[in-house]
């Protein structure tokens, strides 16, 4: 289990730095990157960046919970 949280802590923390890079790198191109065209009918998929970000919030809220 704790290497899970690694895993999870450790793309956080990939995330972040993709983020302050420069726009012409092509890691951030790709993360910035909107396809074109249409989705097929039904629930979208997750996007990673989403799925990310839903992994930080839930961190966020358990580090809040701890310390309360």
């Amino acid at each position: 289990m704790f290497v899970h949280f690694f895993i999870k802590a450790q793309i956080i923390k990939w995330l972040g730095q993709i983020q302050r890079m420069d726009q012409s790198r092509p890691s951030r191109r790709l993360l910035d990157w909107k396809p074109m065209g249409t989705r097929p009918v039904g629930r979208s998929r997750q996007r990673w960046q989403e799925d990310v970000m839903e992994d930080f919030k839930k961190a966020k809220k358990k580090k809040k919970k701890g310390n309360s």
